[in-house]
């Protein structure tokens, strides 16, 4: 159950970027307008987007259109969507038309831009090499933290993409509304392909900037009471406060054998999440986010963390109870109705049995793994443990050991 939609997934390396000091690289003036949507409909046919709409956009934020320029002569631009928070999961839930997004999912100029949609590249010959150029416009603080994505529509464009050290992610399936999207291209350019052909995702963490980003989502499994009392208290904020759910019917008696996730949002924990093994499936469960944090990405960043401990740790299906109204955000992960027909219901709410079939990655654990590796802390199998290093120590007979004591 991911929400790390996309085909491909990666920090974004803007060192990688071509860069050409003889291609000037600026914000486009109104006048430009209409120039540059030609050049996007000549270089990248199937682009759906008119001048009138991109003019429209273009008053909502200038800083949204670049263009690439050399001797004077357009050579290329480049058009972005500033996505707003509300924006954002718009994106990741497929509710979006990015063809002609509502403004209500931009950010305005007092906003923090939470997420960059890459709406479309067009360049021709030497314009190209103003893309290292267009990546510096994206290093300031009002983009600190986002999160950029796009999807290209030309072999071209999927190279460049490439070359910012972009990899396949782990996720099943692209988020399908892209495709809606006029796509990046060059003079190779073409009509956008189906959702088949993937998303690129680009973190923008790796700006370099002035200031820490106070919004970085970290996920990390529960280790010790500490922990357990901060999953007490998110979920006694959402479920008990806010739900009204009974609190022997929220606190039922399985924390004490399940794997619970803490998410963060800087260094506040703002939401938790609840993982229990049965014989041949994993059920996710309990999945809380504080109120003020629910227009965050921690909820996906949550379930994506769980679905990779669960395919680690080598389960093919993971189950789930998902409140009705949450149908819809359990099938963008992959999860379908489970087929039963099993009216569900508790704690005052009606609930729908979902599945997620999945394979273990490459590295799950087996009988078969490093024996240190199996032994070692939950979910931290990839660093030597402590009793890795024990296994340096001499090696003692315990009989021999008791039988001295018993003397």
């Amino acid at each position: 159950m991911s929400m790390e939609r996309g085909s491909f997934a990666a920090r974004h390396d803007f060192d990688a970027l071509p860069l050409s000091p003889d291609v000037d690289v600026r914000c486009a003036q109104s006048s430009e307008i209409a120039a540059l949507s030609d050049m996007a409909h000549r270089l990248v046919p199937g682009v759906q987007i008119g001048t009138a709409e991109l003019a429209r956009y273009f008053t909502f934020d200038p800083q949204s259109i670049l263009t690439f320029s050399r001797k004077g002569n357009l050579v290329g631009g480049m058009a972005f969507l500033f996505l707003n928070d509300r924006g954002h999961d718009a994106l990741l839930l497929d509710e979006i038309c990015l063809t002609a997004p509502e403004t209500r999912y931009l950010a305005s100029a007092k906003e923090d831009v939470a997420a960059i949609y890459i709406w479309a590249i067009a360049a021709t010959g030497r314009g190209i090499a103003g893309l290292g150029k267009a990546a510096a416009h994206l290093r300031q603080v009002r983009f600190r933290g986002a999160d950029c994505y796009a999807q290209p529509s030309t072999v071209a464009g999927r190279d460049i993409m490439k070359a910012t050290d972009l990899t396949p992610s782990r996720a099943s399936s692209p988020i399908s509304g892209v495709t809606s999207g006029p796509g990046i291209g060059s003079r190779c350019g073409c009509r956008a392909r189906s959702s088949k052909q993937g998303v690129l995702q680009m973190h923008g963490t790796r700006i370099p900037l002035a200031k820490p980003d106070s919004r970085a989502i970290t996920i990390r499994l529960a280790r010790d009471p500490n922990d357990l009392m901060l999953v007490t208290a998110i979920r006694a904020a959402v479920y008990l406060a806010e739900q009204d759910c009974p609190f022997d019917e929220e606190f039922d008696g399985n924390d004490m054998v399940a794997a619970h996730f803490i998410g963060y949002v800087g260094n506040e924990p703002a939401g938790c999440l609840r993982v229990r093994f049965f014989g041949d499936f994993a059920k996710v469960e309990r999945l809380a986010v504080r109120h003020q944090y629910r227009r965050s990405r921690v909820s996906f960043k949550l379930v994506q963390a769980s679905v990779d401990y669960v395919k680690r740790k080598g389960f093919r299906k993971i189950y789930g109870q998902a409140q009705d109204r949450l149908v819809d955000f359990w099938a963008h992960f992959g999860a379908k109705p489970l087929g039963h027909n099993r009216k569900i219901t508790f704690s005052d709410f009606s609930y729908t049995e979902m599945l997620l079939e999945i394979e273990p990655g490459p590295d799950a654990i087996t009988l078969d793994s490093d024996p240190y590796v199996i032994i070692r802390p939950e979910g931290d199998w990839d660093r030597p443990g402590v009793l890795d290093a024990s296994a340096g120590r001499a090696v003692t007979s315990p009989l021999r050991d008791l039988a001295l004591a018993d003397h």
